[in-house]
């Protein structure tokens, strides 16, 4: 009857082959966090009882070939960090092995090695952990020129898998690119207007997104004003604007600005008291334009603000 067992094992295994197969499958963590990597094993003869003697993981070369110890089912673990749980099902079982809060040399390949109590041992596989990682900082910034707004995202950015980065216009993207992105506005329109964002990201996870708004210009002034016959007055609007670069036009009826500054307007107030100065400024940049409308009375009696910006301006 033994002899007849045996003979029925041998003859399965010629037919078969060696019945127990080891898959490591390859796995992604990012970094700091725990790392499981699964090794899943097929058993031939679930009818012989339990086999699985030993299970042990190893770090490897690309090609498989074993190196440390790591940690095994008879409590060896090498500083600590790693955890092997087994479960096992009659025709097949899985060792995990568990990596805790993963560092960028944890990143390589690992092998889980089964040792069958009736064969020896049955089997070995190797697979990969990927650490993903994402660091550093991204910057945007735009220049213009007569025609075009160029939006640049640069940097300096290292991760795993490499990282892209994204452009956004009040949250749609536009564009999608390796660092550095240009994005370059042609024939610009006041539509252009509105938030630009970059977004560098991989697998990982997302990092560094700086704001950039383009807008027309905004004009903050005196909008009337009083002055003293005869007297130097200058108009000095706050301009924000982005793209900076901003024309100015002034126009008046009356009076003309003797400065050299665009973006200023100097005049000499009449000799008349009673008499008012109509002073316009149109201020304009590729995203649009803004008009302010200043009105100046020539007065006896001005106001403290006046005499100073009038002691200032002498």
């Amino acid at each position: 009857m033994y002899v007849t067992f045996l003979l029925i094992v041998l003859s399965y295994l010629v037919i078969n082959g060696y019945p127990l197969i080891v898959t490591v499958q390859d796995s992604n963590v990012t970094l700091g966090e725990d790392a499981i990597i699964n090794c899943v094993y097929r058993l031939g003869w679930p009818w012989l009882g339990p086999s699985i003697i030993g299970i042990q993981w190893y770090n490897s070369t690309s090609t498989g070939d074993m190196l440390n110890i790591l940690v095994d089912n008879m409590d060896f673990n090498q500083n600590g960090r790693y955890k092997v749980n087994s479960t096992i099902q009659p025709d097949r079982g899985m060792a995990t092995l568990t990596i805790a809060k993963t560092v960028l040399s944890d990143d390589g390949y690992y092998v889980c090695r089964i040792n069958d109590y009736y064969f020896g041992e049955a089997g070995s596989h190797f697979g990969k952990l990927n650490v993903h990682y994402l660091t550093g900082t991204v910057t945007i910034s735009s220049n213009s020129n007569d025609t075009a707004i160029v939006v640049t995202c640069s940097g300096s950015v290292d991760g795993n898998p490499v990282p892209n980065i994204k452009l956004y216009k009040d949250g749609i993207i536009q564009e999608q690119s390796a660092l550095p992105l240009t994005y370059i506005i042609s024939s610009v329109t006041e539509n252009d207007k509105g938030i630009y964002m970059c977004e560098v990201y991989n697998t990982a996870f997302l990092t560094n997104s700086y704001i950039l708004e383009l807008h027309k210009p905004t004009i903050e002034t005196v909008e009337n004003d009083s002055v003293e016959p005869s007297v130097a007055y200058v108009i000095a609007p706050d301009i924000q604007a982005n793209p900076q670069e901003v024309t100015y036009v002034w126009s008046s009826d009356d009076v003309s600005d003797v400065d050299t500054n665009p973006a200023t307007f100097t005049f000499t107030s009449s000799i008349v008291v009673g008499t008012v100065h109509n002073i316009s400024l149109k201020a304009t940049n590729l995203i649009g334009s803004t008009s302010k409308k200043v009105r100046i009375t020539v007065s006896e009696e001005v106001s403290r603000e006046t005499r100073y910006r009038k002691k200032k301006t002498r």
